[in-house]
């Protein structure tokens, strides 16, 4: 659970701060609403793909999705910076 809550809040990063800096500032709170609904369903999504990809449950099994997760959400957040840097580079004010 606490690894799906970092990997929740990631996404949800990964997914605000582009379309945050992209919008005007009164868009704020729906792009916020949008990013956790997104974030939630990319992490279900991911969730399933490994139940699926990965054999019976037991501890290797666990962990490696764990890692999984954690680790494809630090990537999600790692790309959406450049992203949102470009995006605000090329905003006018």
């Amino acid at each position: 659970m606490f690894a799906l809550g970092i990997s929740i809040s990631l996404f949800l990063c990964a997914i605000f701060f582009p379309l945050f800096c992209w919008s005007r500032e009164d868009r704020g709170e729906v792009f916020l609403v949008i990013a956790l609904l997104c974030a939630i369903a990319v992490d279900a999504g991911l969730v399933m793909l490994l139940n699926m990809l990965l054999p019976e449950p037991g501890e290797i099994t666990i962990l490696c999705g764990t890692a999984a997760l954690t680790g494809c959400s630090a990537l999600a957040f790692a790309l959406s910076y450049p992203l949102t840097a470009h995006i605000y580079r090329k905003k006018e004010f």
